[in-house]
């Protein structure tokens, strides 16, 4: 009766469940066995193979093309899909396959959400080349999603934060790191539409000069300029491990005039992070670009260049300071999206910000270490050359063998080490809690300088502790109180000032008044 329907059928349900036909093959024989009469072997086989043949998924692949089996081949795409892995995602996944299309063109890692599949529109811009056509609808480009995704072999984790995953697992492009080395498979997969997507300016090098780098790094500039610097880079792989305890990362704030060896320097040390371009980010960058940066990382240093007050508008000023005081604690900002949801940044990543214009914000003073170029390079032969040296050498071999010495130090017992050394350099002087534990950070990171060193038989000089947090105490206070001046504090020096230097008499500027009940001081501005 309808033996050859049923058996059709049959071999579409088996099909659609992922059934190879070997496995058919044998389930079939038994039905087969149950009609009166049975179909001979031979019309069997003959209907499983044309089946598993032609109307896997409805699909067959001919020319570079997908066909839909319907009445005959009805062509559907000028290309066909060949997935690599699905990238498991928080809320959503991404599918990293090659195109190939009838041209003979090539696509490689074409990135595919999940969304891109609800409509011909979204699909088509994702794929985002004018040979890649698809004649389909939309419920055929469900049926083709199917398809694929019966293809798929690989699964991974994917992330959108490059750096310290899950505080044992350092990823970036390519590349997994853990204490125990390498990842020769890697599981974590970074993740970002477009070429400019931040992890694609992350790339280690094969080879690294440990030596030449201790040897002449710490000559290129003052002590208390370059030792605070380095050791905020150094600590600055493992902030998301120091925020667990409930405490912030500090910003770094590179000041000084012009020429001085802010920019130059900056360009050196992003090498050492592993960076493959040559200029830092500008301070001046629209609003989503930044957001979007700084939250593409939550342990490699972004560098921000040009802080002028004279080159920014006022917004922009505005954005930056509270961009600023927001990657201390690592802050959530929310973005609307066009369908009415929000899609949530966290501002994870270490931020150093360079420029000409002094930052005296206290909320930011009690956030930063601060390092103030005073040009004395300019005057030094031999730092000039040291920093020669130093740019010449292979710096972006440096990180992957640091990063996982990192991950294998006892951070807690560090961290205690450090507030240890804050403790006795300052006595009795009460600081800031805030003030004391980014100092404590900078002597964390370079105690991690400091091991790394000893880890490859390197001896380093004794350095005095003591010389470069005094140093960092007064550029926060301007004093060695261990407070930063509030507003008042700095407006009431001023009209000390004005009186010392001008002769100013006080009283043409500022009268007793009551308002109300109280008593106040009304200031003529």
């Amino acid at each position: 009766g309808e033996r050859d329907n049923t058996l059709i059928s049959l071999c579409g349900s088996l099909i659609n469940t992922g059934v190879n036909k070997n496995d058919a093959i044998q389930i079939l024989k038994g039905w087969n066995q149950q009609n009166n009469p049975p179909l001979s072997e031979d019309e069997l086989l003959k209907t499983i193979n044309s089946a598993y043949g032609r109307y896997r998924k409805g699909f067959v692949e001919k020319e570079n093309c997908y066909y839909k089996v319907e009445k005959g081949l009805v062509k559907i795409t000028s290309f066909i899909i060949k997935p690599k892995e699905l990238l498991i995602l928080q809320g959503k996944d991404c599918l990293v396959s090659d195109i190939h299309t009838s041209l003979n063109s090539g696509y490689k890692d074409v990135l595919l959400e999940n969304t891109d599949w609800h409509t011909k529109q979204k699909f088509l811009k994702a794929l985002g080349h004018t040979d890649c056509v698809f004649l389909g609808s939309d419920r055929d480009l469900q049926l083709l999603c199917d398809y694929i995704n019966h293809k798929i072999e690989v699964k991974k984790t994917g992330t959108k934060i490059i750096g310290l995953f899950n505080d044992n697992t350092w990823v970036v492009k390519d590349l997994n790191i853990t204490k125990a080395g390498v990842e020769k498979d890697i599981k974590i997969v970074p993740y970002d539409k477009g070429q400019e997507a931040f992890y694609n300016k992350i790339v280690y090098g094969n080879e690294s000069d440990v030596k030449g780098f201790y040897d002449n790094v710490l000559s290129i500039n003052q002590p208390e300029i370059i030792i605070p610097w380095i050791s905020w880079i150094f600590a600055s792989p493992l902030k998301p491990v120091l925020k667990k305890n409930g405490n912030g990362f500090p910003l770094i704030f590179v000041h000084g005039s012009q020429g001085g060896g802010k920019t130059s320097t900056s360009k050196v040390l992003m090498r050492l992070c592993g960076y493959n371009i040559s200029d830092p980010f500008s301070c001046t960058m629209r609003i989503f670009p930044m957001l979007k940066l700084l939250s593409s990382t939550n342990a490699v240093p972004v560098f921000l260049d040009e802080f002028k007050k004279s080159d920014m508008r006022e917004d922009q000023i505005e954005n930056l300071l509270r961009f600023m005081r927001k990657a201390y604690m690592g802050e959530v900002e929310s973005k609307g999206r066009a369908d009415q949801t929000t899609e949530d940044y966290y501002i994870s990543a270490p931020l150093c910000v360079m420029g000409e214009w002094n930052i005296s914000q206290p909320a930011l003073m009690e956030r930063m270490l601060l390092v103030r170029f005073d040009g004395s390079v300019k005057k030094n032969k031999s730092m000039q050359e040291a920093f020669e040296r130093l740019k010449n050498l292979p710096l972006e071999g440096f990180m992957q063998k640091y990063i996982e010495f990192c991950l294998s130090q006892d951070v807690d017992l560090l961290m205690d080490e450090a507030k240890e050394i804050v403790d006795k350099t300052f006595g009795n002087i009460k600081i800031a809690p805030r003030i004391k534990y980014n100092l404590s950070v900078m002597i964390f990171g370079f105690r991690l300088f400091e091991s790394y060193a000893k880890h490859n038989n390197i001896t380093l000089p004794v350095f005095d502790y003591s010389l470069i947090l005094k140093k960092q105490l007064k550029e926060f206070t301007g004093s060695e109180n261990g407070f930063v001046r509030s507003a008042l504090d700095q407006f009431i020096e001023e009209l000390a000032v004005m009186v010392a230097i001008n002769g100013v008499n006080l009283d043409n500027y500022w009268t007793r008044a009551t308002v109300g009940n109280r008593e106040v001081i009304a200031i003529r501005f």
